[in-house]
């Protein structure tokens, strides 16, 4: 499936004004160098604002510890932010840290998972409206559809350009456009009338339900703050109209996220954008409208048992599905690890490295039944190399590679992803970039693939098991001879010709080869086998 290149990175870049090689893992700061320490507590139910922010007399809303943390870090005084359990119904700007003496600021969940940074607020007065079974609010505010983002396709559907959510009691309802679409469990924003209607579940006691509508558009938002850390919070339920992101962290080095959750927010989870030395572990994006984790110039910064599951519920409802979405999705990245990430069930991509990558490492990782690639690597110098991961039953390709060098594949498994387990679509002779670091020019065109001791299982007879499209004689030239592919397995229940051989052309079709053939036409796999894999890969697939 042809896909286009997005540009809304770069939209992103001007508004907001700004082989597995050994990488230099990120080095955390707690504080600046000579700083002193603070602690600051915040009690959703027991504190006030007019408090001094002490253990015993807390503050009542973490953006009051945050003004007092921003102070501290001018001062070269480091501030931890400790956060009792309970729901925080606002949004934390930490405004810009730029040509200011700073000191880290913690954001520390006094125990994790149970502080929940909400965009929606409790609505009452619900009334029964005309339509049986619904109920009616007025809108206190004007709602409307967002506006196309500059340079994204400008024929999106209007679900896309919404930005509510309406949750009754946790259950999160579905958005119509009209109120002809109006059933159980969904809602209708009526501009025109200034109103929402909801249709609640079945059986639903309106008299006690807890009725919660998105109303703040972004949770959290840093500019330049190094050695920042949020630590054990969940961000959900922002109004958020594309491509806007619940959490945002602008520039900044030494920054961690560590324990953290993005779910169920209008658009995207959470945008690194220029952030360096970063270490994010354990974080949870998923279940959000658009992509789950989002990376802009992301440098010399590792990712660990990361997952981006179940996103694009609200881009797939208008079949918008691709341009700048994924579960996660990253451009300029220079020096990264992904180590056991999971992008699951994503209504798009998996996992996509969009344009000037370089120096990327992902292992033991698995990328499984998403609605389109597993991994989509395009336009990219690398090196990127993928390593013991698998992939599985992916809607297309496991992994896509599109005028992107130096990628190697070692000890993966691919088994049942539609269409071929691994393409290489060389259907552009080369894609012009520059590094965003050093300013030196690359023309990516997909060559120097390296495949090592991966096994290959498909079950289908439309599925291959290595697919490919060469433009012309040169492409395909260029690609076979620079391609390394030895001491894999392959076995297909339903075919033998399980290997494509184009040799380039208008006129030429792509051939599917047996191995013993492909060997003849290629010189590769000398050692490779058709044979059954074991352990069983639908086995380890099913478990995923």
């Amino acid at each position: 499936m042809p896909v286009k290149r997005s540009r809304s990175w770069l939209t992103i870049a001007l508004l907001l004004a700004t082989s597995a090689l050994p990488i230099a893992l990120p080095v955390t700061a707690s504080a600046t160098s000579g700083s002193s320490d603070s602690n600051v507590y915040v009690d959703a139910a027991a504190g006030n604002d007019g408090n001094p922010g002490t253990s015993a007399r807390p503050f009542r809303t973490i953006g009051k510890a945050a003004e007092k943390a921003v102070a501290n870090s001018r001062h070269g005084t480091a501030t931890t932010i400790v956060i009792q359990p309970g729901t925080y119904r606002e949004a934390i700007s930490l405004g810009s840290a730029a040509q200011q003496q700073q000191a880290s600021i913690t954001f520390q969940s006094a125990e994790a998972g149970t502080v929940f940074v909400s965009g929606a607020d409790v609505w009452a007065g619900w009334k029964s409206d005309a339509e049986v079974g619904a109920y009616s609010h007025s809108l206190p505010f004007q709602s409307g559809a967002c506006s196309t983002p500059q340079n994204w396709p400008n024929n999106l559907a209007p679900i896309v350009l919404r930005r509510e959510m309406i949750i009754v009691n946790d259950q999160v309802l579905a958005q119509v456009v009209s109120r002809g679409e109006l059933a159980d469990n969904t809602f209708f924003v009526d501009d025109a009338a200034g109103e929402i209607v909801i249709r609640p579940p079945a059986n639903t006691d309106m008299t006690r339900a807890k009725i919660e509508v998105a109303v703040r558009p972004k949770l959290f938002e840093s500019h330049g703050y190094d050695n920042l850390v949020l630590h054990g919070l969940v961000f959900t339920k922002a109004a958020s109209c594309a491509p806007t992101a619940a959490i945002s962290i602008y520039g900044g080095t030494g920054d961690r996220v560590d324990n953290v959750t993005a779910s169920w927010n209008s658009w995207a989870g959470i945008l690194l954008n220029n952030v360096a030395n970063a270490t994010v572990s354990h974080l949870r994006a998923v279940h959000n409208g658009g992509s789950g984790l989002l990376g802009y110039k992301v440098k010399n910064s590792q990712l660990t048992d990361v997952e981006t599951s179940a996103n694009n519920w609200r881009g797939i409802k208008g079949n918008f599905h691709d341009f700048e979405l994924a579960g996660a999705k990253f451009l300029r990245t220079h020096d990264v690890q992904l180590v056991n990430f999971k992008a699951r069930e994503n209504n798009t991509f998996g996992l996509w490295f969009d344009t000037d990558d370089a120096n990327i490492v992902i292992k033991n990782s698995s990328f499984s039944r998403n609605l389109f690639y597993g991994i989509f690597l395009e336009a990219n110098q690398g090196p990127i190399a993928i390593q013991d991961s698998k992939f599985c039953e992916n809607g297309a390709e496991g992994v896509r590679v599109q005028n992107s060098d130096r990628v190697t594949l070692s000890g993966n498994i691919f088994y049942g992803n539609q269409v071929a387990q691994i393409f290489v679509d060389g259907r552009m002779s080369a894609r012009n970039g520059k590094d965003w670091e050093s300013g030196e020019p690359f023309a990516a065109a997909g060559h120097n693939l390296t495949l090592q001791g991966n096994t290959f299982v498909a079950t289908d007879p439309g599925q291959v098991l290595f697919g490919t499209s060469q433009s012309s004689p040169d492409n395909s030239r260029g690609f076979f001879t620079t391609l390394s592919s030895d001491g894999n397995t392959f076995y297909h229940t339903a075919t033998t010709g399980i290997l494509q051989y184009d040799a380039g052309g208008i006129n030429h079709k792509a051939r599917n080869l047996d191995l013993d053939s492909w060997r003849n036409s290629t010189g590769q796999d000398v050692h490779s086998s058709f044979v059954a894999p074991s352990p069983d890969a639908a086995g380890v697939c099913a478990s995923l």
